[in-house]
């Protein structure tokens, strides 16, 4: 995707130059704003009302409604696809919402001699980590371990409370929201995004110490993309390769997993997927 940051000073200037405008969420008049040529430049879809001769047009001021199968566009989101606009990406920790993933390290602590007078060191090697020397006499103690810098971890089985963040919004629902804004106003350079953070935070999970606390955020996906996505559309059928080789954790939760399957559609995705469900689906 072009950038402010990869065009010419001419292009620039015509961006910067040209009106604001003015972008409102669907359940507030909490006000986000875009220029008019870049807003043009990432969506033509988006940007119509203000090349015609609609009220848009005078007034400059975009209200998103609520569509009537509930489709809401946040603030959040519009900050999030106003930044992608500009810098062509966004992070769900500019609107408060953290998307650390506590994830598994593997380390392999190897005691050795050396030759030389200073005594015994040990090398700990961990993945990717390469090695590193720590004389016996100067290893330093065990940093204390604070509740607040780490996730519940529940023993498989039992699903865990939610992620906590600063916001009542996961940073999985907001990757999926970013994704279907984009599917509607056909945006397909932020679809890609979207899709790739959202198979990048499933990995982390993956890595992660327990599952358990995802669980309630990666039912929200599926349910999410399940209502509001094409039964073709390529993440949607990622999701239902994903669900199929971790069905196995879905199953611990019953009843949201009778939930997502209830209308068929995400059964059908299991289905199709059910034969080769021990590929794993970020190969």
């Amino acid at each position: 995707m072009v950038t402010l940051a990869n065009i010419s000073a001419e292009a620039l200037s015509s961006i910067l130059s040209s009106e604001p405008i003015t972008l409102l969420p669907s359940a507030s008049d909490s006000p986000v704003y875009i220029h008019e040529r870049l807003l043009s430049s990432v969506s033509p879809s988006l940007s119509a009302p203000y090349q015609r001769e609609w009220k848009e047009s005078k007034s400059r001021v975009y209200k998103f409604l609520k569509e009537k199968d509930g489709f809401d566009v946040t603030k959040d989101l519009l900050i999030c696809f106003v930044r992608w606009a500009y810098i062509g990406d966004y992070s769900t920790e500019i609107v408060g919402i953290s998307s650390f993933v506590e994830e598994r390290v593997v380390a392999e602590v190897v005691v050795e001699e050396d030759d030389w007078d200073f005594g015994t060191s040990k090398r700990k090697k961990g993945k990717n980590r390469g090695k590193q020397d720590i004389y016996v006499d100067e290893i330093p103690p065990a940093p204390l371990e604070t509740p607040s810098g780490r996730h519940d971890q529940l023993d498989g089985g039992e699903e865990g409370p939610s992620i906590g963040t600063t916001n009542t919004v996961d940073p999985l629902s907001l990757h999926i929201q970013l994704y279907v804004f984009a599917n509607i106003y056909l945006m397909d350079a932020l679809k890609d995004v979207s899709k790739r953070k959202i198979i990048e935070y499933l990995q982390k999970v993956e890595r992660s110490t327990s599952k358990a606390p995802y669980t309630t955020m990666i039912f929200g996906l599926l349910e999410y993309a399940s209502l509001y996505l094409s039964d073709n559309d390529p993440l949607l059928n990622w999701l239902g390769r994903y669900a199929s080789w971790n069905l196995s954790t879905l199953r611990q939760n019953v009843q949201r997993l009778e939930n997502l399957l209830g209308d068929g559609k995400f059964a059908a995705l299991l289905v199709r997927h059910v034969v080769p469900s021990q590929t794993n689906p970020f190969k």
